[in-house]
């Protein structure tokens, strides 16, 4: 129970006697009646304390960086200035190695900055829940050693998060409860004390509940054993964001992506953005913005009223080539009217002519069948001409 309450102390943005881990058991009254789910600090700011629940609040929503949507909230009431100096002088009293880079505040907590935004200007948001950060794949777990800009997690295993009365499995908490999140500043090499993990091998820069923003050694603040009554978080974990690089496939649809953090893989199509032209009835080569592989791809055309144009190269052309297989069925009608003959036109719209010149089909634009035939002929004795020289 006495566990229970002191996390959710640091949960609670105003309570000032929630940095105070080094209170003696006198300093706590525990309720006698049925519901037994808080235990209430004795202090000069008792008057003050709110259940989360009671306090005004603004929900919202954040995105992961895989566009999963996490619930936040501002705080409506702000903290005094008598809760702040409380807030400081406090941590400056349990934590003296503890660097304080920003003022206690209600505006964001741990988890918000870690996850969300480490703008202490900007960032409003109250953060409960920071999970589908990693369970969305838009992070992933460190399984070396943790450097600077990877977030540290800390874990308990008496559940997180969110209390559930009728889970008789684990006395009410979900396992693997996220206590605390934070910053890697730095990775000291050496032999941990491993009684949270290696956590004090690292530096820190993690805001502690409502109270500041510190740099600290990642074992010497509210959320491990340092001190008596801590909340003794039981391990920590460190997240990156993936880190593809692209593999070629020799596929033309498609190339792998694999995280050199943790080695996951993934499949995705090409992202042609450079095109060379080979020619009108070849096609152009496309090369992937991605893995860089070049394929020799056909042309795509977009009609104009006058000409026709590739949206990839650019190529612009008076006639296309065509497959047959690819035309409406009431076009392949007329077709097979005309089978057997090696030349013919077909007039499709006022400035569309389907050509048939040596069995090879054509959209010519031109206004008429006559214009049209003679255009193609001469365009395509032309480029053979060009090919023989």
């Amino acid at each position: 129970m006495r566990k229970k309450f002191l996390c959710m102390c640091l949960s609670i943005p105003m309570m000032v006697s929630v940095l105070s881990c080094g209170l003696t058991d006198t300093n706590f009254v525990y309720a006698d009646t049925e519901d037994e789910t808080i235990d209430m600090p004795i202090g000069e700011f008792d008057n003050e304390v709110l259940p989360m629940d009671e306090e005004p609040k603004i929900n919202a929503y954040v995105s992961t960086p895989r566009n999963s949507s996490v619930l936040v909230w501002t705080y409506v009431d702000r903290m005094t200035t008598t809760q702040i100096s409380a807030y400081h002088d406090e941590a400056a009293r349990l934590y003296p190695n503890a660097i304080r880079l920003a003022s206690a505040t209600n505006y964001y907590n741990c988890h918000s900055y870690a996850w969300y935004s480490q703008n202490v200007n900007t960032n409003q948001y109250w953060m409960e829940d920071p999970s589908l950060y990693i369970t969305d794949g838009s992070y992933c777990r460190v399984s070396g050693n943790p450097q600077a800009g990877d977030i540290i997690v800390y874990y308990d295993d008496y559940g997180i998060g969110h209390w559930n009365e009728n889970d008789e499995t684990s006395d009410g908490w979900n396992d693997d409860r996220i206590m605390h999140s934070g910053i890697v500043t730095a990775f000291n090499n050496g032999i941990s004390n491993g009684l949270c993990g290696n956590s004090d091998l690292v530096t820190v820069t993690s805001k502690w509940g409502a109270g500041g923003l510190y740099s600290h050694n990642g074992y010497e603040c509210p959320y491990t054993g340092y001190k008596p009554h801590n909340e003794e978080a039981d391990y920590v974990r460190y997240y990156r964001p993936h880190a593809y690089f692209y593999q070629g496939t020799g596929l033309q649809d498609s190339h792998r992506k694999v995280c050199g953090v943790c080695h996951d893989i993934l499949v995705e199509p090409h992202i042609f953005n450079s095109y060379t032209n080979k020619g009108l009835t070849i096609g152009h080569e496309g090369t992937c913005a991605g893995c860089g592989e070049t394929y020799l791809l056909a042309h795509n055309w977009t009609t104009f009223p006058s000409y026709y144009k590739c949206s990839g190269c650019g190529l612009t052309s008076e006639y296309i080539p065509v497959i047959t297989s690819s035309l409406p069925p009431e076009i392949q009608a007329l077709i097979a009217n005309n089978e057997g003959k090696s030349e013919f036109a077909i007039q499709i719209d006022e400035n569309t002519v389907l050509c048939c010149i040596d069995s090879q089909y054509y959209y010519v634009k031109a206004e008429t069948s006559e214009t049209a035939t003679l255009m193609l002929k001469n365009a395509v004795y032309r480029e053979e001409d060009n090919l023989r020289s």
